[in-house]
């Protein structure tokens, strides 16, 4: 798959929860491979985030910054990867956020 595929394919699998699908398209060989080497000590963080649970794990964007996916202990993983990242010398902050399965729904007034 390209990357408008895998795109979505990604929207598809937030919709569904399916984490395995998340963790598939999240690979990016067009902008990836030019990001992850700004991000000083990307590899720790995201190694850190999948020993924590994370199925997967991406720069968000061009970065900085990071996003990891996983069904439970969100706060744990986020953690990890702040700690991880604080040995590398660098500070970093966390926000853990809802995957909103509804989407848009319209409505009929009168």
């Amino acid at each position: 798959f390209g990357n408008m595929e895998r795109s979505a394919l990604f929207l598809e699998a937030l919709k569904q929860g399916d984490y395995a699908l998340i963790a598939q398209t999240l690979r990016d060989d067009v902008l990836l491979p030019q990001v992850i080497p700004q991000i000083p000590s990307y590899a720790a963080a995201a190694n850190a985030a999948r020993d924590a649970g994370a199925v997967a794990v991406t720069a968000a964007g061009e970065g900085p910054a990071l996003v990891a996916f996983a069904e439970n202990k969100h706060h744990t993983i986020a953690q990890e990867m702040v700690a991880a990242l604080a040995y590398a010398g660098v500070k970093a902050r966390y926000w853990v956020l809802p995957v909103d399965r509804q989407g848009i729904t319209l409505s009929a007034i009168g």
